[in-house]
Parts: structure tokens; C-alpha cells; sequence
């Protein structure tokens, strides 16, 4: 039918898509206009479905162009449930065009097609499934049956799993290049990191004019988990919180049975460091491929950073100027301060970033609790993929790891303040006990980072210039999240405001 009819279905997809992209939680330009959906290429999944790849061209407003990745399922009698969330629009005669993500067929034919690492001819170019030779043998039995489900939150990309084995990530936005997620999962995972689930495969496509390969999947073992580590960490706060208020006097908390839950996330914290430290020392291992070679963090590679940092405090220090008026009590007087300070600030970040810095390498990039599988008594480190925003070759630079640090230390930070913000407890003694916890925890990780990394030359040389390159991080990543709270979370706002204080004393 497709083949048939494709005249009516690629009229209406170019009809249909500029309303259908911009309510897709993946599509990146929703505060601009698009002006055009054009469908580069259409890849065949398998021969006795109408299931297809699609590779949209879309052209904005501003006349900037995109390229996605656009599952199709040609759905001709009534559709389930599932694939009416993917509908897209229907023809006259009853024919369903979906997205194929929630169809069962579209993503048993992707998964075969990845582990087959077959190559699909298309109008304009060809998809292919490259795998792990290592995975061949195990995957070869597990696709004979196939069963799949789509996780739910979706956000820049589409996620299903496998057989309850396996994690595949499809990406939408498409950039030429090599994706820094696969690339990091596949290095990790060969470097004998074990706290990243395994590599297995990725999926390529490549327009036949541009000989250069776009990433459009990732598969890899499916790590089974109890949430991630932001919602660990906050429900035991929320839940001690809780016990604290309902005490009669601070000695009977010291008599409950949360005491040990809450020591417990000190030594969760600890383990925590442990592995970051873990993954810095594997992304470090290799001194001969140029793409994870560390290099010195010094001369026009510190100035850049410094730069990166200052930019962020002049954004973040115009917008709290901006709206120092508008912003409620207390809030207001911890954005006066910073106002206020605005010197003191300044001479500090500069000073900070005059430290010996060790070495930068790759990293993970985007860094925080959320970033965390938590098994119950471990975590995996998971979407190396970086900020979605940024370019594939801004996110594939190497870094400081000490700005992976700072990142979970700010989002230890956000844990303690939201647990408070959550149950609206602004009373002295729970914000005094979450302060406490975000002390030890702090501390916790912090410790235990640099006792595992104890002499890797990544790291500054002595205790004066390590903590001054982290609070040069801290600085940096507090500013960004001053402004990204005022653009989306305003009444978060106070969150980083407060953790000025906490990094510059």
C-alpha cells in the first residue's frame, strides 16, 4: 500500500508533521516556526510490513534546517491502543499512518535489524546495525522471540526495552558525527567499567551525497533497577523529614529506625564517589586514541573554561538585576546578596581558574542524580549522551572531571532542598538537618572521589589546587542553574541562589 499509494501518505505526512512535530516531546525547536517538513529518505524495516524509517529535513523560521529520525507504520485495520498514541493522521479509506515507536511490528523489525547488523537501501541512503562481535551469539538466541515496550518518559530521544534484556535508545534530532553516547558506552564498556550497562550495538544511517554515518540507536544490556538516584536519595530525606516534624524532641529521632536509612545514604554517597572515580580512571586509561587521550588543563584550554564560567555569571547576574523585584522573600535577599557581591564573585571565579587544573579528558558532561541507576544497592552510570542543546562536537570535547563532580554535588544540593520544597517545610530545624545531610553527603562523595583517584594526574596536584579548580566548576554550574531555573522553574530559584554561599565559603 505504501508503494501504491505513497503520493497521498507523503502528502499528508508533509501536512500533518509541522502540527505533529512541535507536540513531540523530542522535537528540539518548539520556540520556532516551521516553515517546511520535507522526508529525505524512507527505509523499508521489513519486507511484509508497512513499517519504514523515515528521515525528516525540517526547515524553521529562521531558515536553520534539523534532521530527525521518523519511525512510520502504515496501520490498515483498527488500531490498538498503544499505536492510537502515535497516530499521526488517517486517509479516507480508514488507514492509519502512526509513529512506529508504539507499534510491536516497527520495533521488532528495528531490533532485527540491529542485531542482524543488516544494512537497509533506501531512497537516498542506507541504514545499517553494527554489533559488538563479543554480543553476536547471545543476541543471534535472544531475537528469536521478541517482546517490547516503550518507557514512557520520553525526552529528547525514544527509549524501548527488550525482552526485559536489553535498552534501546533511539535518537531523533540526527547530526553527522560519532554520537558521544555510543562512543563512551562502547569505551567504558571495552575499558572493563562495569557501572555502565554493556555495550551491544548502535544503528547508522548515511545519505549516499554525505559518506558520512548520522547515529540514530543505541542498544545496550538492560540493567534492572529500582529508579534512578535522585529518587532514591530524596524519598529516604522526604520520608526523615517527615519523622523529624512528628517528633516530640530532636533526641527521639536519633531513636528511629530511618537513623540507619539516613546513614545508609552517607555510605550510598561514598559508593557513589567510588564509581565516578572508577569511570574518570577508565575514560583516562587509553593514551593513544586521540578521540580519549587526556590532555593538560592549562593555557588556552583553561582560558576557554574561565571564559565558558564568566559568561555564565554575566547571564545569570543580569538576570537576577533584571528581576530582583519580582522575586518573593527570602528569595530576594539571597539574590541582593549575590548582586551585592558581584565584585567579590568575580575576583574569586578568576582566581580559581588560575589553579594547576591536572588534566581534562573525556566525561560524562551532564552529571546529577538522575543520571544513576540504582539497583538497591548500587548504581550504573547511564546516558553519557551530554546536553541535548549543545552541538555533537561541543559535547564530545574534553573536559575537567572535576566538572562531572561539581555536578553531583550540586545535585546532592537540589536532593536536600527539594525533599524540604516537596513537603513545604521551611521551619529552622528541618532546614537545619537538611543541611546537615547535604554536609555529609557532600563530604561523603567528595572523599571517597579523591581516595579512589588518589594520584591520577587528571587531578590537580595538591589539596589547594584541587579545591580551587572544583569551586571553579561549582561557581560555573551554580550560574548556569540560575539561569535555567529562571527560564523554566522560577520559584526554584532560590536552590542555586542558596548554593552560592555554600560554594564560595
Amino acid at each position: 500500500m505504501f508503494e501504491t499509494n505513497f503520493n497521498d501518505i507523503s502528502e499528508g505526512l508533509k501536512k500533518h508533521l509541522p502540527a505533529y512535530l512541535p507536540s513531540c516531546r523530542w522535537f528540539a525547536s518548539k520556540t520556532k516556526d516551521i516553515a517546511e517538513v520535507d522526508i529525505l529518505d524512507c527505509l523499508p524495516m521489513k519486507r511484509n510490513l508497512k513499517t519504514y524509517m523515515l528521515i525528516l529535513r525540517v526547515v524553521l523560521d529562521d531558515d536553520s534546517i534539523e534532521h530527525y529520525s521518523m519511525p512510520l507504520s502504515v496501520i490498515e485495520k483498527t488500531p490498538s491502543k498503544e499505536q492510537k498514541i502515535g497516530l499521526i493522521f488517517a486517509l479516507d479509506n480508514g488507514t492509519h499512518i502512526i509513529e512506529g515507536i508504539f507499534d510491536a511490528g516497527f520495533r521488532d523489525a528495528l531490533f532485527e535489524t540491529l542485531i542482524g547488523g543488516k544494512t537497509v537501501e533506501g531512497i537516498n541512503g542506507v541504514l545499517s546495525g553494527f554489533v559488538n562481535a563479543k554480543s553476536i551469539s547471545h543476541l543471534i538466541e535472544q531475537g528469536k522471540n521478541i517482546s517490547s515496550k516503550v518507557l514512557p518518559a520520553e525526552q529528547s530521544n525514544s527509549s524501548v526495552i527488550y525482552n526485559d534484556s536489553f535498552f534501546l535508545k533511539l535518537y531523533r534530532r540526527l547530526e553527522i558525527g560519532p554520537h558521544p553516547e555510543a562512543e563512551m558506552t562502547h569505551f567504558l564498556s571495552e575499558a572493563g567499567f562495569t557501572h555502565v550497562p554493556p555495550f551491544i550495538g548502535s544503528m547508522k544511517y548515511m545519505l549516499n551525497e554525505e559518506k558520512s554515518w548520522r547515529e540514530v540507536a543505541l542498544l545496550q544490556e538492560y540493567v534492572k533497577n529500582i529508579g534512578d538516584g535522585w529518587t532514591y536519595f530524596t524519598a529516604v530525606l522526604k520520608n526523615t523529614i517527615k519523622a523529624l516534624k512528628s517528633a516530640d524532641d530532636a533526641d527521639k529521632y536519633f531513636l528511629l529506625p530511618l537513623k540507619e536509612e539516613i546513614n545508609r545514604t552517607y555510605a550510598m554517597a561514598s559508593l557513589l564517589g567510588k564509581r565516578t572515580a572508577e569511570m574518570h580512571l577508565a575514560l583516562s586509561s587509553d593514551r593513544k586514541n586521540d578521540s580519549f587521550t587526556p590532555l593538560p588543563f592549562k593555557g588556552e584550554t583553561q582560558k576557554e573554561a574561565y571564559a565558558i564560567a564568566r559568561l555564565w555569571m554575566k547571564q545569570a547576574m543580569k538576570i537576577l538585576k533584571d528581576n530582583i523585584q519580582m522575586l518573593p522573600s527570602p528569595t530576594d535577599k539571597l539574590a541582593r546578596n549575590i548582586i551585592d557581591n558581584e565584585k567579590l564573585l568575580i575576583d574569586r571565579l578568576k582566581y580559581y581558574f588560575t589553579a594547576s587544573g591536572g588534566e581534562i579528558l573525556r566525561i560524562h558532561g551532564d552529571y546529577h542524580l538522575g543520571q544513576l541507576l540504582f539497583t538497591g544497592d548500587d548504581f550504573f552510570i547511564i546516558d553519557f549522551e551530554g546536553e541535548p542543546a549543545r552541538s555533537l562536537i561541543e559535547r564530545r570535547k574534553k573536559q575537567s572531571p572535576l566538572k562531572d563532580v561539581s555536578g553531583m554535588i550540586r545535585s546532592l544540593h537540589y536532593a536536600a532542598n527539594y525533599a524540604l520544597k516537596s513537603l513545604a517545610c521551611d521551619d529552622e530545624a528541618s532546614s537545619f538537618w537538611a543541611k546537615i545531610w547535604y554536609d555529609n553527603a557532600y563530604s561523603s562523595f567528595l572523599s571517597s572521589y579523591r581516595q579512589e583517584a588518589m594520584n591520577a594526574s587528571f587531578l590537580p596536584a595538591d589539596d589547594e589546587e584541587f579545591n580551587a579548580t572544583l569551586k571553579a566548576f561549582l561557581m560555573e554550574k551554580v550560574f548556569y542553574e540560575i539561569c535555567y531555573e529562571f527560564n523554566n522553574r522560577p520559584d526554584w530559584v532560590y536552590i542555586p541562589l542558596k548554593g552560592i554561599e555554600s560554594v564560595i565559603n
